[in-house]
């Protein structure tokens, strides 16, 4: 077990903080007087791992090491950002710099504005900033026009976007949009990943020890019973309903997985696992509401969002399960070695449960 145990900190320590991913967030807003005005939030720790301004080197970047390195950093940071009206470019003038907070996150919101938006046909933006430095960044484009929202996902291979300037929202775009950050936010939840994972390890390998007679069927309930939790209270968050504190929602969603685990291990209540993914997948469906807010609703095309978004981690995870229920099927046909790895897999879990939820309670 010694043998195993830094190999098992180590995975729980990456898990953890690759959940914690974050993305900045460019704001795009055309005036009616026609100009144009843009707040590009970046959080402090992406600074400092792009550019390394941590100047006590403690690991983290605060408000003053940033305020050292503001004369240098501003102006690249403004120069990286390319706004064009009619394929014209205009000269970017940047402004003060604010402080927010995203969740746990500490962000750097610089403000820029152009002059040059009216008239136009269209008008493109186009990041450069950190990009070259991180090739996994990326950053949520949001265009506020007269008549709506428009959302973009800016990445290393997809860094300019255009709009009209007119400020149709583009629906189909933003449905596009929504539906991949709804991957996106599935495929790095490990929580959300983890707890999936248990569920499905109770369905392909029944308590006696013996493979379920009908785990295809267990399994797509069990994604049905969860899918209709999560959209559930998904929806109350967005609509403004219930809105619950995303602290106490990130550890409650730590706690589902230690649950979820042990009930593996030694079954806790009798619960089929589709009534265990529906009771919990409500909680799950808060954590889903704090990303997609993050995000912003286009205005005028909430319930494309939302749907779009909902259908994106549906994907996610039916992509989760087609992967992972055929390996714990044939492992359940495996009766000496089957139980074995389904009881590590759940420990391991159990572990990962534990650390995400100390961390949120002591964060």
């Amino acid at each position: 077990m010694r043998r195993w145990l830094p190999w098992l900190l180590m995975m729980t320590s990456a898990a953890s903080s690759a959940h914690e991913l974050t993305e900045a967030r460019i704001y795009v807003d055309v005036a009616p007087t026609g100009t144009a005005q843009i707040e590009y939030d970046v959080d402090l720790a992406d600074l400092e791992l792009a550019f390394g301004l941590d100047g006590n080197g403690d690991g983290s970047l605060t408000v003053a090491e940033f305020n050292a390195a503001q004369s240098t950093l501003i102006p690249a940071w403004r120069d990286a950002v390319t706004l064009a009206v009619d394929d014209r470019n205009c000269n970017l003038r940047a402004g003060t710099v604010q402080f927010r907070d995203y969740g746990a996150a500490r962000y750097a919101s610089l403000a820029l504005s152009s002059d040059c938006v009216a008239p136009a046909q269209s008008l493109a933006i186009r990041s450069d900033f950190i990009f070259d430095v991180d090739p996994g960044h990326r950053a949520i484009v949001l265009f506020n026009g007269a008549r709506g929202t428009t959302v973009r996902v800016a990445d290393a291979g997809s860094r300019s976007h255009r709009f009209a300037s007119a400020g149709a929202a583009a629906e189909d775009g933003n449905a596009v949009a929504f539906f991949k950050q709804g991957v996106h936010h599935i495929l790095i939840g490990y929580d959300h990943l983890a707890f999936l994972c248990c569920l499905l390890i109770s369905v392909a390998a029944a308590r006696n020890g013996r493979a379920s007679t009908r785990p295809l069927v267990t399994a797509v309930w069990v994604a049905t019973a969860f899918t209709l939790a999560h959209s559930f209270t998904l929806s109350l968050a967005v609509f403004g309903i219930v809105t619950p504190a995303s602290r106490p929602v990130e550890i409650a969603i730590a706690a589902s997985v230690v649950l979820a685990a042990i009930h593996n291990l030694r079954p806790l209540a009798r619960l089929s696992p589709a009534w265990f993914a529906f009771a919990f997948g409500l909680v799950h469906g808060f954590g889903f509401a704090g990303a997609l807010g993050e995000l912003g609703l286009p205005r005028g095309s909430e319930l494309v969002a939302l749907l779009c978004f909902n259908l994106g981690v549906e994907a996610g995870q039916m992509a989760a399960v087609a992967i992972a229920l055929p390996l714990f099927m044939l492992l359940a046909r495996r009766p000496r070695l089957g139980p074995v790895v389904f009881a590590v897999a759940s420990v391991v879990i159990a572990l990962l449960g534990t650390y995400w939820l100390l961390t949120r309670l002591f964060a």
